[in-house]
């Protein structure tokens, strides 16, 4: 284990050993977590002897046994078809094959990266894919928001226009009538009148009305019940006194 550690760190590699949850050791090869460790194989031997009753083992006829053959492991679950693991053989001992075992390593680095380059080129197609189409379908949204406010437009058009011919009707219907006073009131209205048609024709620019602050009263309506409520309710009422919505109700 110290002669492969002393291997990689002259190749350059950084070493890493974590031992949080169980010891773990790892080299940052070409950039790539590579996890490995040294295994000794073991092997089941039946026991030859009758159990004794006394002992707690008694009752496993089973006895693991240390064989002494040594392997270096690469764990790496995703590296199909890549050798990862290199043991002692009757050709060759374990010492010989360090050699071998980090050229793996290097090998199993590189198609890490090559596929960790690969799944990032993807998403980062698929990532532009998607923004196009999100793009496309803003463009449509877009579309249909402006189709909409068309529509809107036109038939607020038609409403202004259809005000200005009853408002014509008046006052060609006011000309032929001799009352001064009448014919006065008349215009005043005929004046107020077009206002109201300028206020939602889309062509004009609108004037400023009363029902423009609405909102604004019924806010300040509110506000001042509420000051005169809470001035004027007793104090033994106030833990059981309604909710604002039900004084604006009553």
């Amino acid at each position: 284990m110290a002669v492969i550690i002393h291997m990689l760190e002259r190749e350059g590699f950084r070493l890493i050993v974590e031992k949080k949850t169980s010891e773990s050791t790892s080299a940052i090869v070409y950039g790539e977590t590579i996890r490995f460790g040294l295994i000794e194989r073991s092997r089941q031997v039946k026991r030859s002897s009758k159990p004794n009753s006394s002992s707690p083992s008694s009752y496993n006829p089973i006895r693991i046994e240390p064989t002494g053959v040594l392997s270096i492991e690469v764990w790496k679950y995703y590296a199909e078809g890549l050798q990862k693991t290199w043991r002692d053989r009757a050709s060759a001992r374990l010492e010989e094959q360090l050699p071998k075992c980090i050229a793996g390593m290097m090998i199993i680095a590189l198609k890490e990266r090559a596929e960790r380059d690969k799944r990032e080129k993807e998403e980062q197609a698929k990532q532009k894919r998607i923004d196009e189409v999100r793009a496309e379908l803003r463009q449509i949204e877009k579309e249909e928001k402006k189709i909409k406010a068309l529509e809107r437009e036109a038939i607020q058009w038609r409403r202004a226009e259809r005000l200005r011919a009853y408002i014509d009707a008046v006052r060609r219907d006011a000309a032929r009538k001799t009352d001064p006073e009448h014919q006065v009131e008349v215009l005043e209205w005929i004046e107020w009148a077009e206002w109201q048609a300028d206020r939602i024709d889309p062509l004009k620019p609108s004037p400023l009305s009363l029902v423009d602050d609405k909102e604004k009263v019924i806010r300040r309506l509110q506000e001042v019940e509420g000051w005169w409520w809470a001035k004027n309710v007793p104090e033994e009422e106030v833990e059981t006194a309604p909710s604002e919505p039900e004084r604006v109700q009553s």
